[in-house]
């Protein structure tokens, strides 16, 4: 299938914000959300958080990509982990969780490239295997049983032409490829080449190459609203809506009053990346997150999530470090939300009525949160 194409005349709509302030867009409204978590979950100071889901039960699944699984109650309280369960066949290198099915979750193990279902004591029932092109660094999944699997980033095709050797660092752009199936791993359709955003290639004293996400670089992102394939590519400030075949429906270009950033949100973020840029310390590299050129306008928007309600909320930043702000538009463009947090965090999922996500890492660790929110329509 031949890749994507972004031009222009693959727009079907545009969302123009005002220029005053945090004036909201359009009918865009503030929805009222705590004011502090109804539920937070410590993790170490060493987590490496990929995913956390809230199952219909109240439930937490937490995907940490250095100690495994684990599966809180509506509490909070550890219910079990991968730790304590060695020999249940779960994924060694979990790097998403889904709860696709009211007794199963659905987790990816980066590590084996498979998809793995467990039942709610954490026991594998079955695995989906789906070869090893593309390898496979997250998923998604809808509530009517199609899957959307996102690629490793790999270097754009002009990245090549682009590559000085020399430097002790630079910035190449990337591309990614989706690939989506049913619940038995039958592919059902592809997108190639989507544009991924930038990634830092840093060239080690020892020889060869290290890379990792350079902050802000504006990588793509996948989520499903019902049944709508949710794409976000935030460096041409578009999200995409295809059906569970990745045949094309709409592309929505989103207009936002740019956000200069200081250099504590820019640091913010550096906390988050750290743990994945693999091969070097950590004070190493934020010793070299630091000598980079600062990046001080944000994307449009980081992130896209969809909710079960079929709206689509894309996470952009503020001028504030200390909140999380998301809004929600329909699939025909029109911003209808705002969410303010009042504490910065990664999120992970919007459900109908709340956000869970993961708060910075600090020396004394991070915690899963909840928010909860009034839906205003």
């Amino acid at each position: 299938m031949r890749a994507l194409q972004w031009g222009l005349g693959s727009v079907v709509g545009a969302l123009l914000c005002s220029a005053g302030g945090t004036s909201l867009c359009g009918a865009q409204s503030l929805w009222p959300s705590e004011k502090q978590p109804s539920l937070s979950i410590p993790q170490s100071a060493t987590a490496l958080i990929a995913s956390a889901t809230r199952l219909p039960g109240g439930q937490i699944a937490v995907a940490d990509a250095a100690r495994g699984l684990s599966l809180f109650d509506a509490q909070g309280k550890m219910r079990w982990s991968a730790e304590q369960r060695p020999a249940s066949g779960m994924p060694a290198e979990p790097t998403w969780v889904g709860a696709c099915g009211r007794d199963s979750l659905y987790v990816w193990d980066a590590a084996e490239n498979r998809l793995a279902v467990l039942d709610r004591a954490g026991v594998m029932v079955r695995e989906v295997k789906l070869g090893s092109e593309p390898l496979i660094w997250t998923a998604r999944c809808s509530a009517t049983g199609a899957f959307a699997f996102q690629g490793w980033q790999r270097l754009a095709p002009r990245a090549r032409s682009m590559m000085d050797r020399t430097r002790p660092y630079q910035f190449a752009p990337t591309v990614i490829s989706i690939v989506v199936t049913d619940a038995s791993g039958r592919q059902t359709g592809i997108l190639r080449d989507v544009s991924a955003g930038e990634i830092v290639l840093v060239k080690p004293t020892s020889g060869g190459a290290l890379g990792g996400p350079r902050p802000f670089g504006s990588g793509a992102s996948v989520s499903f609203t019902g049944t709508q394939l949710v794409v976000g590519v935030p460096d041409s400030g578009r999200v995409g809506l295809f059906d569970a075949t990745a045949k094309q429906q709409a592309w929505l270009a989103v207009s936002a009053r740019p956000v200069r950033l200081d250099r504590a949100v820019y640091f913010r973020e550096i906390r988050w990346l750290v743990p994945t840029f693999g091969g070097i310390a950590r004070d190493r590299t934020m010793a070299l997150f630091d000598s980079l050129p600062f990046v001080a306008q944000a994307p449009p928007f980081t992130a896209v999530f969809g909710d079960p309600a079929g709206l689509v909320w894309r996470s952009v930043l503020d001028a504030n470090a200390d909140v999380t702000v998301l809004r929600g538009m329909t699939n025909d463009g029109q911003d209808v939300a705002e969410l303010r947090l009042p504490e910065a965090m990664r999120v992970f999922e919007v459900g109908t009525d709340y956000v869970l996500g993961w708060t910075i890492p600090t020396a004394g660790g991070s915690r899963i949160v909840m928010f909860k929110f009034t839906r205003m329509r």
